[in-house]
Protein backbone atom coordinates (compact mmCIF):
# COMPACT_ATOMS: atom_id res chain seq x y z
CA UNK A 1 0.00 0.00 0.00
CA UNK A 2 1.20 3.50 -0.53
CA UNK A 3 2.85 5.35 1.88
CA UNK A 4 1.63 8.87 3.36
CA UNK A 5 3.32 11.66 5.69
CA UNK A 6 0.71 13.84 7.32
CA UNK A 7 1.72 17.63 8.17
CA UNK A 8 0.32 18.08 11.37
CA UNK A 9 0.11 21.74 11.01
CA UNK A 10 -1.92 22.49 8.19
CA UNK A 11 -3.33 19.14 8.13
CA UNK A 12 -1.79 17.91 4.56
CA UNK A 13 -0.94 14.63 2.89
CA UNK A 14 2.09 14.98 0.92
CA UNK A 15 3.35 11.93 -1.60
CA UNK A 16 6.22 9.98 -1.12
CA UNK A 17 6.79 7.38 -3.64
CA UNK A 18 7.12 3.59 -1.80
CA UNK A 19 9.55 0.88 -2.73
CA UNK A 20 8.89 -0.26 -6.23
CA UNK A 21 9.76 -3.98 -7.35
CA UNK A 22 8.35 -3.27 -10.84
CA UNK A 23 10.72 -1.16 -11.90
CA UNK A 24 9.84 0.48 -15.27
CA UNK A 25 6.06 0.70 -14.08
CA UNK A 26 6.87 3.06 -11.01
CA UNK A 27 3.31 3.80 -10.43
CA UNK A 28 2.69 6.13 -7.02
CA UNK A 29 -0.65 7.73 -6.25
CA UNK A 30 -0.16 11.12 -6.34
CA UNK A 31 -3.01 13.89 -5.20
CA UNK A 32 -6.25 14.31 -7.28
CA UNK A 33 -5.90 17.89 -6.61
CA UNK A 34 -1.95 18.22 -7.75
CA UNK A 35 -1.50 20.97 -10.42
CA UNK A 36 1.55 19.88 -12.07
CA UNK A 37 0.29 16.34 -12.55
CA UNK A 38 -0.11 15.80 -16.10
CA UNK A 39 -0.10 12.16 -15.87
CA UNK A 40 3.04 11.63 -17.76
CA UNK A 41 4.26 9.37 -15.04
CA UNK A 42 1.60 7.17 -14.18
CA UNK A 43 0.97 4.07 -15.72
CA UNK A 44 -2.92 3.42 -16.04
CA UNK A 45 -4.01 -0.07 -15.88
CA UNK A 46 -6.20 0.09 -19.52
CA UNK A 47 -2.91 1.60 -21.10
CA UNK A 48 -1.45 -1.32 -19.44
CA UNK A 49 -3.76 -3.64 -21.34
CA UNK A 50 -3.43 -2.17 -24.43
CA UNK A 51 0.12 -3.56 -24.66
CA UNK A 52 0.79 -6.31 -26.59
CA UNK A 53 2.95 -9.48 -25.28
CA UNK A 54 6.55 -8.14 -26.60
CA UNK A 55 5.91 -4.37 -24.97
CA UNK A 56 4.26 -6.52 -21.62
CA UNK A 57 7.83 -8.08 -21.70
CA UNK A 58 9.77 -4.62 -21.74
CA UNK A 59 7.34 -3.19 -19.28
CA UNK A 60 8.18 -5.79 -16.53
CA UNK A 61 11.94 -6.47 -17.74
CA UNK A 62 11.74 -10.20 -18.70
CA UNK A 63 14.25 -11.70 -20.37
CA UNK A 64 14.18 -13.73 -23.56
CA UNK A 65 13.66 -17.40 -23.28
CA UNK A 66 15.95 -17.66 -26.20
CA UNK A 67 18.86 -16.22 -25.02
CA UNK A 68 18.73 -17.78 -21.64
CA UNK A 69 18.55 -21.09 -23.96
CA UNK A 70 21.44 -19.55 -25.39
CA UNK A 71 23.27 -18.47 -23.06
CA UNK A 72 23.22 -21.40 -21.29
CA UNK A 73 26.78 -24.23 -21.69
CA UNK A 74 25.29 -27.63 -22.16
CA UNK A 75 22.58 -26.40 -25.13
CA UNK A 76 24.60 -27.44 -27.83
CA UNK A 77 24.91 -31.04 -26.74
CA UNK A 78 21.45 -30.95 -25.45
CA UNK A 79 18.87 -32.82 -27.75
CA UNK A 80 15.82 -31.15 -30.30
CA UNK A 81 13.59 -32.59 -27.67
CA UNK A 82 15.13 -31.79 -24.23
CA UNK A 83 15.91 -28.30 -25.57
CA UNK A 84 12.01 -27.96 -26.50
CA UNK A 85 11.24 -29.26 -23.06
CA UNK A 86 13.55 -26.62 -21.99
CA UNK A 87 11.81 -23.92 -23.62
CA UNK A 88 8.54 -25.15 -22.54
CA UNK A 89 9.17 -24.60 -18.65
CA UNK A 90 10.83 -21.67 -19.03
CA UNK A 91 8.11 -19.69 -20.97
CA UNK A 92 5.90 -21.15 -18.43
CA UNK A 93 7.73 -19.95 -15.38
CA UNK A 94 7.83 -16.98 -17.03
CA UNK A 95 3.79 -16.56 -17.71
CA UNK A 96 3.28 -17.42 -14.08
CA UNK A 97 5.68 -14.52 -13.02
CA UNK A 98 4.14 -11.57 -15.81
CA UNK A 99 0.53 -12.86 -14.37
CA UNK A 100 1.81 -12.44 -10.39
CA UNK A 101 3.17 -9.35 -11.76
CA UNK A 102 0.10 -8.04 -13.34
CA UNK A 103 -2.11 -9.33 -10.11
CA UNK A 104 0.33 -6.70 -7.72
CA UNK A 105 -0.37 -3.53 -9.98
CA UNK A 106 -3.92 -4.27 -10.38
CA UNK A 107 -4.24 -5.19 -6.61
CA UNK A 108 -2.71 -1.81 -5.40
CA UNK A 109 -3.00 1.04 -8.73
CA UNK A 110 -6.15 3.27 -8.03
CA UNK A 111 -8.70 4.94 -9.65
CA UNK A 112 -7.90 8.68 -10.02
CA UNK A 113 -11.03 9.16 -7.97
CA UNK A 114 -9.89 7.48 -5.00
CA UNK A 115 -6.60 9.08 -4.96
CA UNK A 116 -5.54 10.98 -1.77
CA UNK A 117 -6.16 14.68 -1.40
CA UNK A 118 -3.99 17.33 -0.30
CA UNK A 119 -6.03 18.47 2.79
CA UNK A 120 -7.35 15.93 5.21
CA UNK A 121 -11.55 16.00 5.31
CA UNK A 122 -11.57 16.58 9.24
CA UNK A 123 -13.84 18.78 10.06
CA UNK A 124 -16.50 16.59 9.34
CA UNK A 125 -20.25 19.03 9.40
CA UNK A 126 -23.34 17.85 8.03
CA UNK A 127 -26.12 19.59 7.42
CA UNK A 128 -29.86 18.27 6.48
CA UNK A 129 -31.88 20.61 5.16
CA UNK A 130 -35.87 19.69 4.38
CA UNK A 131 -39.15 21.20 4.89
CA UNK A 132 -42.60 20.31 6.40
CA UNK A 133 -46.02 19.78 4.96
CA UNK A 134 -47.88 22.78 3.15
CA UNK A 135 -45.20 24.63 1.84
CA UNK A 136 -45.84 26.37 -1.66
CA UNK A 137 -43.36 26.53 -4.51
CA UNK A 138 -41.43 29.35 -3.83
CA UNK A 139 -40.33 28.00 -0.54
CA UNK A 140 -39.73 25.05 -2.36
CA UNK A 141 -37.47 26.55 -4.51
CA UNK A 142 -36.00 28.44 -1.86
CA UNK A 143 -34.58 25.05 0.03
CA UNK A 144 -33.34 23.68 -3.10
CA UNK A 145 -31.14 26.74 -3.67
CA UNK A 146 -29.89 26.39 -0.26
CA UNK A 147 -29.32 22.70 -1.08
CA UNK A 148 -27.35 23.33 -3.95
CA UNK A 149 -25.22 26.83 -2.03
CA UNK A 150 -24.29 24.13 0.56
CA UNK A 151 -22.54 20.88 -0.77
CA UNK A 152 -22.21 19.14 2.63
CA UNK A 153 -26.31 18.82 2.96
CA UNK A 154 -27.93 16.18 2.84
CA UNK A 155 -32.20 15.82 2.35
CA UNK A 156 -34.87 14.42 3.87
CA UNK A 157 -38.56 13.81 2.55
CA UNK A 158 -40.88 16.45 4.20
CA UNK A 159 -41.66 16.26 7.62
CA UNK A 160 -45.60 15.53 8.91
CA UNK A 161 -45.52 15.85 12.67
CA UNK A 162 -45.57 19.70 13.11
CA UNK A 163 -46.14 19.69 17.25
CA UNK A 164 -43.64 17.31 17.79
CA UNK A 165 -40.44 19.18 16.42
CA UNK A 166 -38.25 17.40 18.98
CA UNK A 167 -38.22 14.44 16.46
CA UNK A 168 -35.89 16.16 14.39
CA UNK A 169 -33.32 15.68 16.46
CA UNK A 170 -33.72 11.65 16.13
CA UNK A 171 -33.86 12.19 12.31
CA UNK A 172 -30.62 14.06 12.33
CA UNK A 173 -28.74 11.41 14.35
CA UNK A 174 -29.66 9.00 12.40
CA UNK A 175 -28.45 10.59 9.07
CA UNK A 176 -25.26 11.54 10.77
CA UNK A 177 -25.76 15.33 10.09
CA UNK A 178 -24.81 17.92 13.25
CA UNK A 179 -26.64 20.55 11.43
CA UNK A 180 -30.04 21.36 11.14
CA UNK A 181 -32.45 23.50 8.38
CA UNK A 182 -35.69 22.88 8.75
CA UNK A 183 -38.28 24.66 6.85
CA UNK A 184 -41.71 24.68 8.89
CA UNK A 185 -44.95 26.61 6.65
CA UNK A 186 -47.96 27.91 7.96
CA UNK A 187 -51.45 28.99 6.80
CA UNK A 188 -48.98 28.60 2.83
CA UNK A 189 -47.99 31.95 3.44
CA UNK A 190 -45.49 31.97 6.25
CA UNK A 191 -42.41 30.72 6.32
CA UNK A 192 -40.60 29.92 9.77
CA UNK A 193 -36.56 28.99 9.71
CA UNK A 194 -34.93 27.12 12.30
CA UNK A 195 -30.99 26.77 12.18
CA UNK A 196 -29.83 24.10 14.90
CA UNK A 197 -27.01 22.03 16.18
CA UNK A 198 -27.79 18.33 16.78
CA UNK A 199 -27.91 16.69 19.33
CA UNK A 200 -27.35 19.06 22.04
CA UNK A 201 -28.29 22.65 20.21
CA UNK A 202 -28.69 25.26 20.54
CA UNK A 203 -31.62 26.03 18.07
CA UNK A 204 -32.61 29.46 16.24
CA UNK A 205 -36.17 30.41 15.16
CA UNK A 206 -36.29 32.80 12.27
CA UNK A 207 -39.51 34.03 10.66
CA UNK A 208 -38.53 34.41 6.47
CA UNK A 209 -39.56 37.28 4.45
CA UNK A 210 -38.52 38.94 1.60
CA UNK A 211 -37.91 35.97 -0.47
CA UNK A 212 -36.32 35.59 -3.73
CA UNK A 213 -34.81 33.09 -5.35
CA UNK A 214 -32.48 31.91 -8.37
CA UNK A 215 -35.08 31.50 -10.96
CA UNK A 216 -36.94 34.29 -10.19
CA UNK A 217 -34.47 36.62 -10.06
CA UNK A 218 -32.54 35.90 -12.83
CA UNK A 219 -29.01 37.18 -12.54
CA UNK A 220 -25.67 37.64 -14.00
CA UNK A 221 -23.69 36.06 -10.97
CA UNK A 222 -22.35 32.33 -11.63
CA UNK A 223 -20.22 30.12 -9.46
CA UNK A 224 -19.07 26.68 -9.41
CA UNK A 225 -21.00 24.25 -7.35
CA UNK A 226 -19.64 22.84 -5.08
CA UNK A 227 -17.48 25.96 -4.16
CA UNK A 228 -16.69 27.00 -0.37
CA UNK A 229 -17.30 30.33 0.22
CA UNK A 230 -16.22 33.07 2.18
CA UNK A 231 -19.00 34.12 5.31
CA UNK A 232 -18.95 37.66 5.43
CA UNK A 233 -20.46 39.15 8.68
CA UNK A 234 -21.77 42.71 9.61
CA UNK A 235 -19.77 43.93 12.91
CA UNK A 236 -22.85 44.56 14.89
CA UNK A 237 -23.09 40.35 15.19
CA UNK A 238 -20.20 41.11 17.69
CA UNK A 239 -21.34 44.17 19.41
CA UNK A 240 -25.53 43.49 20.00
CA UNK A 241 -24.66 40.92 22.73
CA UNK A 242 -24.38 37.26 23.14
CA UNK A 243 -27.59 35.95 21.21
CA UNK A 244 -26.07 37.70 18.05
CA UNK A 245 -22.66 36.17 18.27
CA UNK A 246 -24.19 32.82 18.90
CA UNK A 247 -26.01 33.30 15.68
CA UNK A 248 -22.82 33.89 14.18
CA UNK A 249 -21.23 30.79 15.56
CA UNK A 250 -24.38 29.03 14.62
CA UNK A 251 -24.32 30.65 10.86
CA UNK A 252 -20.53 29.61 10.08
CA UNK A 253 -21.14 26.27 11.18
CA UNK A 254 -24.03 25.50 8.58
CA UNK A 255 -22.88 27.48 6.08
CA UNK A 256 -18.82 27.01 6.12
CA UNK A 257 -18.30 24.29 3.94
CA UNK A 258 -15.81 21.81 5.39
CA UNK A 259 -11.95 22.50 4.12
CA UNK A 260 -11.41 18.63 1.84
CA UNK A 261 -15.79 17.55 1.99
CA UNK A 262 -15.36 14.79 -0.86
CA UNK A 263 -18.66 17.09 -2.62
CA UNK A 264 -16.64 20.26 -2.47
CA UNK A 265 -14.67 21.90 -4.71
CA UNK A 266 -11.25 23.27 -3.88
CA UNK A 267 -12.12 26.75 -5.30
CA UNK A 268 -12.98 30.15 -4.10
CA UNK A 269 -15.59 32.09 -6.02
CA UNK A 270 -18.38 32.83 -4.27
CA UNK A 271 -18.82 34.77 -0.79
CA UNK A 272 -22.33 34.74 1.71
CA UNK A 273 -23.35 38.18 3.37
CA UNK A 274 -25.11 38.50 6.27
CA UNK A 275 -26.18 41.99 7.29
CA UNK A 276 -28.00 43.55 10.29
CA UNK A 277 -30.61 46.52 8.99
CA UNK A 278 -33.67 46.91 11.02
CA UNK A 279 -32.90 43.93 13.80
CA UNK A 280 -33.64 41.48 10.31
CA UNK A 281 -30.66 39.74 9.20
CA UNK A 282 -30.18 40.35 5.60
CA UNK A 283 -28.71 37.19 3.32
CA UNK A 284 -26.83 37.57 0.11
CA UNK A 285 -24.50 35.47 -2.05
CA UNK A 286 -22.37 37.09 -4.49
CA UNK A 287 -20.30 35.54 -7.13
CA UNK A 288 -16.42 37.10 -6.81
CA UNK A 289 -15.19 38.18 -10.29
CA UNK A 290 -11.71 39.57 -11.21
CA UNK A 291 -10.68 41.38 -14.73
CA UNK A 292 -8.83 39.59 -16.46
CA UNK A 293 -7.87 41.56 -19.42
CA UNK A 294 -6.78 44.20 -17.26
CA UNK A 295 -3.26 43.83 -15.98
CA UNK A 296 -3.27 45.75 -13.20
CA UNK A 297 -4.53 44.35 -9.73
CA UNK A 298 -7.95 45.73 -9.05
CA UNK A 299 -10.59 44.71 -6.08
CA UNK A 300 -12.98 42.01 -7.50
CA UNK A 301 -16.18 42.48 -8.16
CA UNK A 302 -19.16 41.41 -6.45
CA UNK A 303 -21.83 40.30 -8.71
CA UNK A 304 -24.95 38.70 -7.08
CA UNK A 305 -26.80 35.05 -7.71
CA UNK A 306 -28.88 34.57 -5.24
CA UNK A 307 -31.55 33.59 -3.49
CA UNK A 308 -31.83 36.62 -1.25
CA UNK A 309 -33.98 36.71 1.99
Amino acid sequence: SPQTDCENKNNTYTKSTPPIMIKRLGFYVSSSEDENDDGADDVEMDQLSDLNEDDLDNEFELKDVEQILSASANTETTSAVALGRKRVKLHREQEQHKQQLVSIVEKNALHRNDRLRKARYTNKQRTLIFASRGINQRMRHLMQDLRVLVPHSKDEPKFDNKRNVSVIKDICVERSCNNCIFFEARRNTDLYMWFSRCPNGPSMKFYVSSVHTMNELKLTGNCLKGSRPILVFDEKFESMGTAYQCMKELFTQVFGTPLAHPNSKPFIDRTMSFMIVDHKIWVRNYQIVFDKNNEAKHEPVLVEIGPRF
